[in-house]
């Protein structure tokens, strides 16, 4: 499992992860090793609900002290598990394993605490790629032209640099421009630039 946590590491390393939650995450793993006696890259479904049990049930022991996790610490272990699984083990044929459906296996679990339980409709998985519903939700307090920048980013699924003018115009050399963005009808054609060249998207939402 160490050589799959090392390449955990230098995979997060190449994203935009900053170190020190990469360092958390690294952290928690130490910390729920003696709960891991299966392969991480390899699992069956039963390992991983049995690890996210351990979890909740305050059966993984503090490295440091006395005392149970809290509520905040469990709902971190879940997210960490859960974020090694979705987008580094991702889908078949997608991540670190072919075979294995990384997102699949951790569709299930969460954090079974008071405070998940008080927050549960309101509550918002970072680890998870936000859906039309909680982007609108999120713009409809805006004013017209945030909402429109909001909803129009998001259903691009552009990079900052693409979009934005920023610092990083070595890999970005020019950002959006109007003569970018072509009206057809009903249909909207966006012309990015970025890191993997130039491509055309068809965005409906944003439209």
């Amino acid at each position: 499992n160490k050589e799959v946590l090392d390449d955990f590491v230098e995979k997060m390393e190449g994203g935009s992860t900053k170190k020190s939650t990469i360092g958390d995450y690294i952290s928690r793993f130490n910390t729920l090793a003696p709960k891991i006696d299966f392969p991480l890259d390899e699992p069956t479904q039963s390992q991983i609900t049995e690890l996210a049990s351990d979890i909740n049930k305050d059966r993984v022991e503090r490295q440091r002290g006395d005392g149970k996790f809290s509520d905040d610490s469990k709902i971190k272990f879940i997210k960490t598990v859960k974020t090694f699984y979705r987008q580094f083990i991702k889908k078949p044929g997608q991540g670190y394993v072919d075979e294995v459906d990384g997102k699949r296996l951790v569709d299930d679990i969460k954090p079974q605490t008071k405070k998940e339980k008080d927050d549960d409709e309101d509550q918002i998985d970072t680890s998870e790629i936000p859906n039309p519903e909680q982007i609108t939700k999120a713009a409809s307090g805006e004013k017209l032209q945030r909402k429109c920048l909001l909803l129009f980013c998001w259903g691009l699924g552009a990079r900052t640099g693409e979009i934005f003018q920023t610092g990083e115009q070595y890999d970005y050399p020019e950002p959006l421009k109007w003569k970018d963005i072509e009206f057809k009808d009903r249909e909207m054609e966006v012309t990015l630039r970025g890191k993997t060249g130039v491509r055309t998207i068809e965005p409906r939402m944003a439209m």
